[in-house]
């Protein structure tokens, strides 16, 4: 049991539980779609920066096959003038999006993502259960602060509540096809709870992407629990 529980993590949860009869419709379309959506496997493979490129913050990857349109990471960068993605790119359109995924909850990778489900998308959103969970947290927090400090956020909480309802949580080393061409497996990042590097096998294999996002190169003790020994216990 966590030491403290929380009442936003607890509400994100109840979402998702309350809309069970729309995500069993949703998540059967999303089967379909790249069940019988089938083309060619094989072909040319697009990489557009959207943001966080010789910059810190508002990360943001655009992959583009034939088949596919999926983006990686939706951040923010509070620090620069220029705040959010450029999702006015010409290449890129809402209503063609098939697939966000989110690598971690920091705000520079996950603090603009409800906007997209604030004017339209309505497609998956993948990530790691703690991701969406601690992601929630820091964008309620993240369109508090904004609108007490200029009376103006990019989304609402209906944006957050739309990531949470089409929100697709993936353990470690989980194989998912996320369109028809792409399959998606996480593996432990090791930067904050639930982190992950991102990877992506395009078409037959002639492809791989690796999205490392941010990453620690050696071991870490910040995200496990020590149980001492009972030897340690004594006197």
């Amino acid at each position: 049991m966590p030491a403290y529980v929380s009442k936003i993590v607890n509400k994100a949860r109840e979402i998702v539980h309350e809309e069970a009869k729309y995500r069993q419709q949703f998540l059967n379309r999303i089967g379909e779609k790249i069940q019988l959506k089938k083309g060619s496997k094989e072909g040319w493979v697009r990489f557009s920066a959207l943001g966080g490129f010789s910059e810190v913050g508002r990360s943001c990857v655009f992959l583009q096959t034939k088949e596919s349109k999926v983006l990686l990471d939706c951040g923010v960068n509070n620090g620069s003038t220029n705040v959010n993605p450029y999702i006015d790119a010409p290449e890129f359109d809402l209503d063609g999006l098939d697939a966000v995924i989110i690598s971690h909850a920091h705000l520079d990778h996950s603090g603009f993502a409800p906007y997209l489900y604030e004017y339209g998308y309505k497609g998956p959103l993948y990530t790691t259960l703690p991701t969406r969970d601690v992601m929630t947290l820091l964008q309620i927090d993240y369109i508090d602060v904004m609108q007490r400090e200029s009376g103006n956020a990019p989304y609402s909480s209906n944006g957050i509540k739309g990531a949470i309802k089409h929100s697709v949580t993936l353990d470690y080393n989980e194989v998912c096809d996320i369109t028809p061409d792409m399959r998606l497996t996480f593996q432990n990042a090791g930067h904050i709870l639930g982190s992950a590097l991102t990877h992506i096998h395009i078409g037959e294999g002639m492809h791989n992407l690796l999205y490392t996002s941010d990453l620690k190169y050696g071991p870490t003790n910040c995200l496990s629990q020590h149980i001492p020994d009972s030897r340690e216990s004594r006197p």
